[in-house]
């Protein structure tokens, strides 16, 4: 679960790079953001609820 959530977090911070460097002036990509990042935090949710 620990390396789901690291890959999960390679992924967001990649996207977060290129919404800050790229989509922020297309104004296209950030929904793809958004999918992303409610992914990453369903991945921290899960573990911090198994492992209570």
């Amino acid at each position: 679960m620990i390396n789901l959530y690291r890959k999960t977090a390679l992924v967001e911070g990649i996207s977060y790079l290129i919404l800050l460097f790229i989509a922020i002036p297309l104004k296209y990509f950030r929904w793809i953001h958004g999918i992303l990042f409610q992914l990453f935090f369903v991945c921290l949710v899960i573990p911090s609820v198994k492992y209570r």
